[in-house]
């Protein structure tokens, strides 16, 4: 796989659409991030939602990105959980809403 701007094919049930790599990367860091922390693999949780939200940062102010599914709010959550439940002093929000919400999330009493 090459970096940069180049497109790579998704094929979907009816049409296909032409997605950037940092786009790819960008969503499978998250979704690995999810799966990580509700198998309470913190760490390398952690270093997924990490590289996801360098990448959006790299992202921020390019063409809209309208093939990312990531809600950045539960994704600052999910990184200051992560930190907590490795015993660091959060470095992202530590709002009492978004852990409650990840953590009802992660024991599967939220969609």
């Amino acid at each position: 796989l090459g970096k940069g701007e180049e497109k790579y094919i998704v094929q979907l049930p009816f049409n296909s659409i032409g997605v950037s790599y940092q786009n790819v990367h960008t969503q499978l860091h998250y979704d690995l991030g999810q799966i990580l922390f509700q198998t309470e693999q913190y760490q390398k949780s952690h270093d997924h939602f990490k590289q996801c939200s360098e990448l959006l940062d790299k992202l921020k102010g390019k063409i809209p990105q309208p093939h990312l599914l990531i809600n950045r709010d539960k994704l600052k959550g999910y990184l200051a959980a992560c930190e907590s439940l490795e015993g660091d002093e959060p470095k992202y929000d530590t709002s009492l809403v978004a852990m409650a919400t990840i953590e009802q999330h992660r024991k599967g009493n939220m969609e």
